[in-house]
């Protein structure tokens, strides 16, 4: 064509170079063979887990780990019991005679924990959530249903008062509806969780039990420090106390107060052995002087004490208290 030039030199391309492999799990340096080692450290339940598998078995020990901080000893495992019991029973099974099984050992740990006298709120919270769930014929596990099969049931219709009126007064039957749920959603069935998922759910649980502690619930934090969860916790139920309306009972509001006021002790008190958990401590102490209140110098000492320790920061050579700043030695 007349608009093309007469003569264009030709320039073949050149090839690019093929480029480094890159990726550390394929490259022989230091980063590589840390990771290879630490992998080869973990446990088979983690190091031959799915992601999913692995999020829903942190989010059954996170549920683990607010039980051990809400209920009493004696609660605790019987939460264990029925946290193992019940997950296994919402898996699928190879036969009705494993179902049959699974349900036996079921009703096994809700008679346990009918038989337990509750030690505090949490305790009775937990103890009515489970009630709740079989008032409203909802999964064993959880979640709660959302809408009643019948209107006119009186049963149906007191298990979700009773779960409308106990769900703000403590953090446990939230965290288990969302476990329950989040089970649902990864098993994309609405018959029974896959074996995969309700597998690392109860796994979760009876290595909680065989352990007789959270640290070994945690398939991937083992020891972690609680601090930032306690001040999370407390923070949810200010919130509520901040945004009450009338479906707060005074009753309600009270117990949320002494729940705060609880975890405000455990919080300050309790040493912290990581910097999020120190961050945690000092973080309460700023929020406390926000809410109007004079902050506790016992409670900040503790926290500088744990800001050097941890972190190597602050100082208590200026405090006014000679206790306060023997407390540096």
């Amino acid at each position: 064509m007349a608009t093309q030039p007469l003569y264009q030199s030709y320039n073949p391309p050149v090839p690019f170079p093929p480029k480094p492999d890159s990726c550390v799990g394929a490259s022989k340096g230091a980063a590589a063979v840390a990771v290879n080692r630490a992998v080869a450290k973990l446990p088979p339940v983690v190091r031959d887990a799915t992601l999913d598998e692995i999020t829903i078995a942190e989010q059954a020990a996170a549920a683990i780990r607010q039980a051990h901080l809400s209920l009493t000893p004696a609660y605790v495992s019987a939460f264990l019991k029925w946290g193992a019991a019940a997950s296994a029973l919402a898996t699928e099974s190879a036969s009705d005679q494993e179902s049959s099984e699974r349900l036996d050992v079921l009703l096994e740990s809700m008679d346990t924990l009918s038989e337990t006298p509750s030690g505090n709120l949490a305790d009775l919270v937990f103890k009515t959530y489970v009630l709740a769930l079989e008032a409203t014929d909802s999964s064993c596990f959880g979640p709660m249903r959302e809408t009643s099969r019948d209107e006119d049931s009186l049963v149906e219709n007191l298990g979700y008062a009773a779960y409308r009126d106990i769900r703000n007064l403590d953090p446990l039957p939230a965290m288990l509806d969302q476990l329950g749920a989040a089970g649902w959603r990864l098993s994309t069935s609405t018959v029974a969780y896959t074996r995969s998922i309700g597998d690392a759910i109860t796994g979760a649980f009876t290595r909680a039990i065989a352990g007789a502690g959270e640290a070994n619930a945690d398939i991937g934090h083992f020891g972690a420090d609680p601090h930032a969860a306690w001040l999370a916790d407390r923070n949810r139920a200010q919130a509520t106390i901040n945004a009450a309306d009338e479906t707060l009972t005074d009753e309600a509001a009270d117990a949320l107060s002494t729940y705060t006021v609880k975890r405000d002790l455990e919080i300050s008190k309790t040493p912290a052995t990581t910097r999020d958990g120190v961050l945690a401590k000092l973080a309460l102490i700023a929020q406390i002087s926000l809410e109007g209140w004079e902050p506790n110098m016992d409670w900040c000492a503790s926290a500088l004490v744990d800001a050097q320790r941890v972190a190597g920061v602050g100082s208590l050579a200026g405090a006014v208290e000679e206790r306060h700043r023997d407390m540096a030695a």
